[in-house]
């Protein structure tokens, strides 16, 4: 019987397989760029299972925050300038169900960490 703690691990490894394979396939650069920033989520939600909170930290301040700010803006000055910047197609509604249960999800994980007590101070033997 797999823990909780095993379950999201393996969720979560999932997740960033996915979304690592997801900055190879797709072909757009946004959405490979997005996709990029969805497995530095979850290999810090990993991090976090890990116990290793300070590189969690990092991981979303230094790559998500700031070298993914570097890269889109990179995207967004070589741009093709032609295409149309809003398309509405079908995916983009279904998005939306997809998101608010992968964003509980995380928050649910997150609770369950704090809950348990593991992101509090040191014990000392």
């Amino acid at each position: 019987m797999l823990t909780p703690e095993q379950g999201l691990f393996a969720l979560f490894f999932v997740a960033t397989v996915a979304s690592a394979l997801g900055v190879v396939i797709l072909r757009n650069p946004i959405k490979s760029a997005l996709s990029l920033v969805a497995c530095f989520f979850s290999l810090a939600c990993i991090y976090v299972l890990q116990r290793a909170e300070l590189l969690a930290l990092l991981e979303i301040l230094v790559y998500a925050g700031a070298i993914m700010v570097l890269f889109v803006l990179v995207i967004m000055l070589v741009a093709d300038k032609d295409e149309p910047a809003i398309a509405p197609n079908l995916s983009q509604q279904l998005s939306v169900p997809i998101k608010v249960p992968a964003v509980a999800l995380v928050v649910a994980s997150i609770g369950f960490v704090i809950a348990k007590g593991s992101l509090g101070a040191a014990k000392v033997l």
